[in-house]
């Protein structure tokens, strides 16, 4: 970003803003995220670059629903919208995936399932394993907090045995299984929350380590 805010202001530093923002708002920092990604948004209307206004519009959105402002929701409808304009695999399911994510936190179970079971259709379809597995931790995490325990105990050991999880989609069904089976008063539930911190640990990222710390409580 110092390097190109001293040359013409094009696309490379619009792409520069919006990759700080996301950085930002996975870091749970609200206001560089924001404000990063509104001048994102900015030049990114201005230069006709459709993808990274939708890229920079999942960032804010996602960021202001996770700091309690709702009208986050629009950003991120907004960023789904323009995603599919451009047929972008990658924007789309990033924006499906916050959506997602955003309505399991709100705790707004039936769009959060309505829009899971579009994101996992799309992933699915398209081989997109990575975002697959990782949305069914989240999937996992509502069925859990429906209330349906054992199936959201079954939902979350089979993602764990999938070979190869990447580390980022382990930290959501560990937490599922051990709070599952603390609320079963199985001591099991202590190796799954140990596992589950340590991952957490790992990414240093405050939405990854919360969620983890509170469940252990």
């Amino acid at each position: 970003i110092a390097v190109l805010e001293r040359g013409p202001s094009g696309r490379e530093l619009a792409a520069a803003y919006s990759n700080r923002s996301q950085l930002s708002m996975l870091a749970c920092d609200p206001r560089p995220a924001i404000s990063l990604g509104n001048k994102a948004i900015q030049m990114a209307k201005r230069l006709g670059d459709v993808a990274l206004e939708s890229h920079a519009r999942v960032n804010v959105g996602t960021m202001k629903v996770v700091a309690g402002d709702l009208s986050g929701a629009k950003d991120l409808e907004r960023g789904l919208t323009l995603a599919r304009r451009v047929r972008d695999d990658d924007h789309v399911t990033r924006a499906l995936a916050n959506t997602a994510s955003c309505l399991v936190w709100m705790r707004d179970l039936p769009r959060a399932f309505s829009v899971l079971d579009e994101a996992l259709a799309f992933t699915r379809e398209r081989d997109l394993d990575g975002y697959h597995s990782y949305l069914l931790g989240f999937e996992a995490t509502a069925i859990l907090l429906s209330g349906r325990l054992a199936e959201a105990a079954d939902r979350a050991h089979a993602l764990l045995a999938r070979p190869n999880l990447m580390l980022l989609s382990r930290a959501l069904p560990l937490t599922v299984a051990g709070r599952v089976a603390a609320r079963r008063g199985e001591k099991a539930a202590w190796a799954h929350f140990d596992e589950a911190l340590q991952v957490a640990d790992r990414t240093g990222e405050l939405q990854r380590i919360a969620p983890v710390r509170a469940a252990r409580a």
